[in-house]
């Protein structure tokens, strides 16, 4: 899955993700922007961080939803993700990586993102 969505700023998105047959992921992601303080004096620009947490229901843990959090992401040039990062195991145990790429446009964020699956070897 190979998507690009545009985001309100401070809203979040939130959707499913076919995996494999019979099988899909739930899965939002939050833009929280920490606010610079006006009285400050310096301007440093707030750290940017990326996050991966769960919503998990059921005796067994079972994973209702994955949590993306992209905090202070994508600056006038954006900012990407270095790597695909392993964010969850589908029901035939094959690693789920997700990559993005965030950048900033006035009130909106442009959000460029892939989930991809193991597959046989190559």
């Amino acid at each position: 899955m190979n998507e690009v969505i545009f985001v309100p700023a401070g809203e979040f998105l939130t959707f499913s993700c076919p995996v494999d047959a019979g099988d899909s992921m739930g899965v939002r992601m939050e833009f929280p922007d920490d606010l610079t303080d006006e009285n400050q004096t310096e301007t440093k620009a707030p750290e940017s961080s990326f996050l991966v947490d769960y919503e998990v229901a059921g005796e067994d843990s079972h994973i209702e939803c994955v949590i993306l959090k992209f905090s202070n992401f994508g600056g006038g040039f954006g900012q990407s993700l270095i790597r695909p990062i392993n964010i969850a195991t589908s029901q035939n145990q094959k690693n789920i990586y997700f990559f993005a790429s965030v950048q900033k446009l006035g009130k909106m964020k442009r959000v460029e993102f892939q989930f991809t699956i193991d597959r046989a070897a190559v």
